[in-house]
């Protein structure tokens, strides 16, 4: 016979291995029955995941307003990347600039996505980086364009008059 420990999760009671070298639980744990065991198990891992949610909202309550600053920095950054990645992707040359012909407007701040085929209100897409992430994640597909805040606003009173 084998003194060892008891197998459940984190349970630090000894117990004796039998002869067959079957699998035996402590006198706590062997009362319990399968479905026990496992019931306690989910509800100790569930008490866990709280425990670990709790710990990082006081880790960032805990921050100095210095480190909260740069942490919201990093995110913008972050989010100004993804919207740069995206943008030049869709852009003619894969370099950031409008799409529309004889436009040279470059800068960030005044461009955004389009859907060339005017069907942006069918598929409920997100707003803003949400719609990056949702692009980046599905692989850039096709359908998109990137124009400036003028010519977006052009080709929406083209498309109302029935010109394009």
């Amino acid at each position: 016979m084998k003194i060892r420990y008891c197998p459940f999760f984190s349970c630090k009671n000894i117990f004796v291995w039998d002869r067959n070298g079957c699998r035996r639980y402590c006198k706590e744990h062997s009362k319990l029955g399968r479905k026990g065991r496992y019931r306690l198990r989910f509800e100790i891992d569930l008490n866990f995941q709280k425990q670990e949610r709790c710990r990082r909202k006081l880790q960032y309550r805990d921050l100095t307003p210095d480190i909260r600053k740069q942490c919201k920095a990093g995110i913008k950054r972050t989010k100004a990347k993804l919207k740069w990645q995206v943008l030049t992707h869709y852009s003619p040359g894969k370099k950031l600039r409008c799409s529309w012909r004889g436009c040279e407007i470059r800068d960030i701040d005044m461009l955004s996505l389009d859907h060339i085929n005017n069907n942006g209100g069918h598929d409920n897409s997100p707003t803003g980086i949400a719609n990056y992430q949702r692009l980046r994640k599905s692989g850039l597909p096709a359908g998109f364009q990137t124009l400036c805040a003028n010519h977006n606003q052009k080709k929406e009173i083209l498309r109302s008059r029935g010109m394009q």
